[in-house]
């Protein structure tokens, strides 16, 4: 990654990145987007591992409160980096998008989007639904609403990585060792 790019990507978007390389997922859906910064981790792994799709969920008009920007926002950014090849940003809330996808249809799925406990176990249970190998969650707003509903999930196990990032392993899948 060259190094100008690092000073936009903080330790948690490192991580994120690294994941991205070490299991190299061809497609892979993000719910939250924000300004695109988690986005760009994902792309640029994408990038360096030469293939992937990554789908960007975000309902900017209900988290932003309706500010214009948001998807703009994430997309100029993603695009002045170069790769946008690996990416597609839909606004939708993210339980609707979830539920039109196939079981088992992405390879992992990334959920920084509702931070409050009812959201985010939501969110997860439907993440888990449509992941084939894992599931990232993250949260550095308000960890104990996205830790609790991570810990009363009682499919598999999370690990929980640092950083407010949770990993959640989707059974009978082998991890690279």
């Amino acid at each position: 990654m060259p190094g100008n790019l690092r000073k936009l990507l903080n330790e948690e978007k490192f991580l994120l990145y690294a994941l991205v390389r070490m299991y190299k997922p061809k497609r892979m859906i993000e719910l939250g987007v924000s300004e695109g910064k988690s986005s760009l981790a994902i792309a640029l792994a994408m990038e360096d591992n030469g293939f992937g799709l990554l789908t960007s969920v975000d309902n900017w008009s209900r988290r932003h409160g309706g500010k214009a920007g948001g998807p703009q926002k994430a997309q100029a950014l993603l695009d002045s980096c170069g790769v946008g090849k690996h990416i597609s940003l839909v606004a939708s809330d993210s339980q609707e998008f979830l539920k039109a996808q196939k079981e088992d249809s992405q390879d992992i799925v990334y959920v920084d989007a509702g931070h409050d406990y009812d959201e985010a176990m939501q969110d997860t249970l439907e993440a888990i639904r449509v992941a084939k190998e894992f599931v990232i969650v993250h949260d550095s707003k308000n960890l104990k609403g996205v830790r609790d509903a991570c810990l009363d999930i009682e499919k598999g196990f999370f690990i929980d990585a640092g950083r407010g990032y949770w990993l959640y392993r989707i059974p009978d899948v082998r991890w690279i060792g």
